[in-house]
């Protein structure tokens, strides 16, 4: 605080961090540490329990202590009271961490009481906590009963783990702590604010300060990408006691990191793992309850077709990573290497794609609306689902970066771009640069990734029908130029179309007809990728189609609403199944739709309003370019994936290309349609639906991540930072 009060020279930044600053010490002060002032208005008097003393009724012993474990639990009733209780404080040991083992991270305590106001018998579950290892404050439980308390029954229950009740003390002193982590985390709140203050009061726009933008979105690309590096490392933690092996090399892994890399370098497109005899001898192997019934063993989540085991996932990733990796040293590259490398690239190349995207289209728009549209974009994109060591995620995190590296350099290869004098009519001398012309470089590069992409996930393909439109306008804006040209250098212009088209023409055919051509030597089909013979909870291969599971899925990716509770981190799930009545598969519940996790998305509604004051030329590109990669192509997805259930990690495959439309036809609007007033409350609009879409896409990460193992003592300390009134 003090340096930045140095380093600012605009006193109203000066007065919002004092204002801010004078707000953290008081909510630290008076407000987290409440309870420690409550205690001064009654008479209450610091009473240790003798759990040794013949009135106090114990149900738990072993031995000499009080024993529990995970099927036992522990109960203290002190029958015998006549006193005012403001609450307790419980002296617990935990087991300790072993290998392999998370102890006992935390103990659940409920308490009964019998008080003035219900004194024959107890009140059941008047209070309850749970008492965290290494955390002296979760051990303080505070009561809200009435007069004298005359009963109280404390029962100990741990769901892992094995604890010892070591003493029970009434009323003890709650010292007033000051936490640094929570002072620093509401702090960055006030900084962020300051920062969306000095954006909106400046004005500037993209035009003014192209520099500027820049550091603004690399900076928080650099926040994002520390915080997956985070989420993996804790993820990993919390599943295994250690974090994450990021050297990439193991001696064992997975099927997409050996199984597939093992059955290539023996030359072979199936899998070297053979089938069990039971599992052949099934009439239906791929109907789970016909394998458990038999005690068949199959591969999960694996192909079997014609008595073979078969991987239905994406070879790109083998092809460019994990097979090279094995030829070269003999080991396999981790999953969580492999993740992280994908997923992070996605994030560079989803982060230049804007920047782009700002340079050619949103020049006039202010760096507040740019900066916070950026915030939303990455923080709702759907890539921090993927950043954890497991082979699906390989996938996912592998086609979300060939998709945005892809249209990436669909963008810069300015097939779209219409300058007002073509490079073609006017042949620029050698060496020279026309920054409009259309970059063949560029265009191959972008066939490449988006083919690549289809081999990372199958779905992704349709990004590929999408991006012909973009090289048809391509294509007929080299035509038209060359139209144009006077009959001596027509000729020679027209030279352009073949290499152009040879560009896309020759990744698609080379990439898409390798993925067809290794459809066909395990299927006998160049466009089966395999799905139906998949060993999974469900059979693909009987499986019916009902418009109701598509329904689940449209709702829960776009359109189901938060919920706001009074419990860290204050946003859960609204996860809904529509009450189906039928199988779908539900691989979680976390689920906020799109367009509430980032509001600019409803701007895709106002497409009919913005396109009735749009030219001609302008409603050509929103109608075939914009819609089918920000609508149609999305919907297509979201529609294909009824077979496979819900599955949050999902939307990395289509939420930032619905957000972008929605940004693109919100800043049309403002750049020509808002007036003063207007725009001033869109301003205040994108401000805030920046700070509720990282705000909820944390609260929804944090769920997400299921801290139940090795962390879930950590966890819990950090929410009771902020859970201060429980």
């Amino acid at each position: 605080m003090a340096s930045a009060l140095f380093f600012l020279k605009d006193r109203s930044l000066r007065k919002i961090i004092v204002v801010g600053g004078a707000l953290i010490l008081f909510l630290e002060v008076f407000v987290f540490n409440y309870a420690c002032f409550g205690r001064f208005f009654g008479r209450y008097t610091e009473t240790p329990v003798d759990l040794n003393s013949s009135s106090v009724y114990i149900e738990g012993i072993d031995g000499d202590s009080l024993a529990g474990n995970s099927e036992t639990g522990v109960l203290v009733e002190i029958p015998s009271l006549s006193q005012p209780v403001y609450g307790l404080k419980l002296d617990l040991d935990f087991e300790s961490v072993s290998e392999y083992n998370p102890g006992t991270p935390f103990v659940q305590v409920t308490i009964d009481a019998k008080d003035d106001t219900y004194q024959a018998c107890y009140r059941y579950s008047v209070a309850d906590g749970n008492v965290i290892r290494d955390d002296d404050r979760s051990s303080l439980i505070r009561l809200n009963l009435s007069g004298n308390v005359h009963a109280l029954r404390i029962q100990f229950v741990s769901t892992t783990g094995k604890y010892v009740v070591r003493g029970v003390t009434l009323n003890p002193p709650i010292p007033l702590r000051l936490s640094p982590v929570r002072s620093a985390i509401l702090f960055g709140i006030v900084l962020l604010f300051c920062l969306l203050f000095c954006l909106a009061r400046s004005g500037e726009t993209c035009n003014d300060r192209p520099l500027r933008i820049r550091q603004l979105c690399f900076f928080a690309a650099l926040v994002f990408i520390l915080g997956a590096f985070s989420m993996t490392q804790l993820s990993f933690f919390d599943n295994y006691g250690y974090l994450a092996p990021l050297e990439g090399s193991e001696e064992e892994g997975n099927q997409i990191t050996k199984e597939i890399v093992d059955a290539f370098e023996a030359g072979r497109v199936s899998l070297l793992e053979i089938p069990d005899e039971k599992l052949l001898a099934l009439d239906n192997p791929y109907d789970w309850s016909q394998r458990i019934e038999n005690e068949a063993e199959g591969l999960w989540d694996h192909l079997l077709y014609n008595g073979k085991y078969y991987s239905y996932y994406g070879i790109a990733p083998v092809l460019l990573l994990f097979l090279p990796f094995h030829l070269i040293t003999g080991l396999y590259f981790s999953s969580a290497s492999a993740v992280l490398i994908f997923g992070i690239l996605g994030i560079i190349f989803l982060t230049m794609l804007f920047l782009k995207m700002c340079d050619d289209w949103f020049a006039r728009v202010p760096i507040v609306l740019l900066f916070c549209s950026y915030l939303i974009l990455l923080s709702s994109c759907g890539i921090f689902y993927c950043f954890f060591p497991s082979f699906y995620e390989i996938a996912q995190s592998s086609g979300f970066m060939f998709t945005a590296a892809g249209f990436y350099c669909l963008i810069r290869s300015n097939v779209v771009y219409s300058p007002a004098q073509s490079s073609i009519a006017f042949p620029q001398k050698k060496h020279a640069s026309d920054p409009h012309r259309i970059r063949n470089g560029y265009v191959a590069l972008s066939a490449v990734c988006l083919a690549l992409s289809v081999l990372c996930r199958p779905t992704l393909a349709l990004y590929c029908v999408v991006s012909l439109i973009f090289y048809g306008f391509g294509f007929f804006r080299i035509w038209r130029d060359t139209y144009d040209c006077n009959k001596k250098d027509r000729k020679k212009a027209a030279k352009r179309l073949i290499p152009y088209l040879l560009c896309f023409v020759i990744p698609y055919a080379i990439i898409g007809g390798g993925q067809m051509i290794y459809n066909y030597l395990r299927f006998g089909s160049f466009f089966d990728f395999g799905i139906q013979y998949s060993l999974t909870i469900n059979d693909f291969t009987r499986s019916q189609f009902h418009l109701d599971f598509v329904q689940i899925g449209f709702y829960n990716f776009l359109f189901a609403f938060p919920h706001f509770v009074a419990r860290f981190p204050f946003v859960e799930s609204g996860f809904s199944d529509l009450d189906v009545n039928g199988y779908y598969f539900i691989a979680n519940k976390n689920a906020v739709g799109l367009f509430w996790k980032a509001l600019p998305a409803w701007g895709v509604f106002s497409a009919p309003f913005v396109m009735k004051k749009l030219t001609g030329e302008e409603k050509k590109k929103f109608v075939f370019l914009l819609l089918p990669l920000s609508v149609i192509a999305p919907l297509c997805i979201i529609f294909s994936i009824w077979e496979s259930g819900y599955g949050v990690r999902y939307c990395a495959d289509f939420n930032w290309q619905i957000l972008i439309c929605g940004l693109i036809l919100f800043f049309v609007f403002y750049v020509r349609f808002a007036d003063k007033q207007l725009k001033s409350f869109l301003t205040v609009f994108f401000c805030g639906s920046a700070v509720l879409s990282v705000w909820i896409n944390i609260a929804l990460l944090y769920e997400y991540l299921d801290l139940s193992g090795f962390l879930a003592d950590s966890a819990m300390s950090f929410a009771g930072l902020f859970d201060f009134w429980i």
